[in-house]
């Protein structure tokens, strides 16, 4: 037990070290397209294919168009970044669903690396039993534009246009030449939605389908990159 916690610490510590200051401003221009039939059949085969499900989620059935971006490059359902590409928080935003079920919604922004500390030790994962937190954001508004500026390195601990964030952004940081699956998942919360001030704590090993669960939590839309210590970015 005592190996194990050391190593736990070695990967949460080294991580930590990789947080970079947050920019002054963001180059990316957010998008707002809709998502078609097309596209939500993309989204749910590639995660699919890359066994996101039944990995860190058992279904995904798409309903808003998740678009991300670090810098002028697109994450698009597992291209690959090198880590030059990623050392700041990414550009996200997404538009309103076509028929929410209740009026004035508001999500929740999960970026996660489900393959802490390596994709090829399904052992150590199996005892994490959960993913890495690299952000949380909550109480987000469609079609804001969650820029680098807004993923900031500290708390929000006031409401804004751009939601709360419980557990601020860490730099993408493999500890692996195979590369991991970081995951940007957006749920659609209840009315009156509160996470646990426990939540920012455990963002060692997040079961997201326990707290999705938990938390009454929907989601509705996802995307993924793969990247590697050594990794070369897709052109």
């Amino acid at each position: 037990m005592k190996m194990q916690c050391s190593l736990f610490s070695a990967i949460l510590a080294f991580t930590i070290s990789t947080v970079t200051a947050a920019p002054t401003s963001s180059s990316s221009t957010c998008s707002t397209t809709g998502i078609s039939a097309s596209e939500a059949a993309a989204v749910k085969n590639a995660f699919t294919s890359s066994k996101l499900i039944p990995d860190i989620i058992s279904s995904i059935d798409p309903t808003i168009d998740l678009s991300i971006s670090y810098g002028s490059k697109a994450v698009q359902l597992g291209n690959t970044f090198s880590t030059l590409e990623t050392p700041l928080p990414p550009s996200i935003t997404f538009p309103p669903e076509p028929t929410p079920p209740s009026p004035n919604p508001k999500y929740l922004l999960l970026i996660l690396d489900p393959d802490v500390p390596n994709p090829n030790l399904p052992a150590t994962r199996i005892l994490l039993s959960g993913s890495f937190v690299h952000l949380l954001t909550y109480d987000i508004s469609p079609e804001t534009c969650l820029t680098s500026q807004n993923t900031q390195t500290q708390p929000q601990t006031e409401n804004t246009q751009n939601g709360k964030t419980l557990d601020p952004y860490i730099s993408l940081a493999p500890l692996s030449v195979e590369p991991h699956r970081y995951t940007f998942l957006v749920f659609r919360q209840p009315e009156d939605f509160e996470p646990s001030v426990a939540l920012a704590a455990d963002r060692l090993a997040l079961d997201v389908e326990e707290f999705a669960q938990v938390n009454g939590l929907v989601l509705v839309g996802g995307e993924f990159l793969r990247e590697g210590v050594g990794s070369v970015g897709d052109v």
